[in-house]
């Protein structure tokens, strides 16, 4: 009779680790055999060490990417500057300052990197222009800059480099396109349909909105990624501009953030942050909320299927936002920005959590 008791409390804890019950609805989880990791957490950079703090509560550092010698680029909005930090010793410099000359910045934003020429390009969205640098594992020169029409504070995170002197971009406002520019000025091609449907509206109903709320991702030579971050949806286009793919991705945690009700015309977001391992065909996906949960996908032309879960219990309340992801000493590291403080946080992989779902 014992062991008919241990058989039944089994069953209904297995039953309890593959649902999540919140406001009295219950919710199935769509990845029930998913590997799920707990991270450790640390702080690498703190944006008062570089400034004031006074802009902190306003102006936050918004832009991550990885360099080229083992370390990081941060935009760090309120100082108008750009911060490079060596991953390893943790040591900083700054490039460029406030103005509207040449090397100096406004706004900066989106930044990203060209191996092949070794080329730093920083998009500033206030001035509507962007600057480029040629890099080595020390410094940082100042090449050219040059402006592009139709840029605003709007738009979509990301540029991406198809080689020295044209690129990919989404300048936001009113057209909702992805543009594939040339440094001379010129349009070369335009694709999308980036509009953001009401989060009330059932019908999904394209509407007009100042900004296009999505992530522009690289996935190899041929395809491109739109993240979008205000539903949990994931697109793959070819560069000649043609759909290959619309997915919904499936996560608990986004179907809970569904199930809420919003002001109108107010967008949650789903995804704060992403970033693609080209080499692994995979994509992390950020979401913001549920204890900053990061969720690893492989990724082909036919499907999307989550493949690994990651979570970080941090000793204060964080808004993760933005998301790289790197190896140091052959361990496999996140590092995101926290909207709340500014801080640069480093995750690594602490322990596999066996069960499916987290608590």
């Amino acid at each position: 009779m014992k062991n008919k008791y241990i058989v039944i409390i089994a069953i209904i804890g297995l039953i309890i680790i593959d649902i999540i019950i919140i406001n009295k609805k219950t919710i199935k989880i769509p990845t029930s055999n998913i590997d799920t990791y707990k991270l450790n957490s640390q702080i690498t950079w703190n944006p008062r060490i570089t400034t004031n703090a006074e802009w902190i509560s306003k102006y936050k550092p918004r832009y991550i990417i990885t360099g080229m010698h083992n370390d990081i680029y941060i935009s760090d909005v309120g100082n108008s500057t750009i911060v490079r930090i060596n991953i390893q010793n943790k040591q900083f410099k700054i490039i460029g300052k406030q103005g509207k000359n040449k090397g100096d910045y406004y706004e900066p934003r989106e930044m990203a990197i060209h191996k092949e020429s070794a080329t730093l390009w920083i998009i500033d969205r206030q001035l509507s222009r962007i600057s480029r640098y040629k890099i080595d594992s020390i410094n940082e020169e100042f090449s050219d800059s040059f402006n592009i029409p139709g840029y605003f504070s709007g738009g979509g995170d990301g540029i991406i480099i198809r080689d020295e002197h044209t690129f990919w971009t989404c300048p936001g406002e009113s057209d909702n396109l992805v543009y594939l520019y040339k440094d001379d000025k010129n349009i070369i091609n335009a694709f999308g349909n980036l509009w953001i449907p009401n989060s009330n509206n059932k019908e999904n109903i394209p509407i007009s909105w100042i900004y296009n709320e999505i992530y522009l991702r690289r996935i190899n030579e041929h395809v491109l990624a739109i993240i979008w971050m205000t539903r949990p949806y994931i697109e793959l286009w070819d560069v000649n501009g043609d759909k290959l793919l619309s997915e919904e991705l499936l996560l608990p945690e986004f179907e809970i953030m569904k199930s809420r009700k919003y002001p109108q015309n107010a967008m949650p977001t789903f995804v704060s942050g992403t970033d693609i391992d080209i080499n692994k065909q995979a994509i992390y996906i950020m979401c913001p909320y549920m204890k900053n949960i990061i969720v690893i996908y492989n990724i082909s032309s036919q499907t999307l299927k989550p493949i690994g879960r990651f979570f970080c219990t941090f000793e204060k309340d964080r808004y993760c936002s933005n998301l790289i992801v790197g190896t140091k000493n052959d361990q496999t590291i996140f590092y995101a920005l926290d909207y709340l403080s500014g801080e640069l946080i480093e995750m690594n992989i602490f322990q596999k959590v066996y069960t499916s779902a987290m608590k």
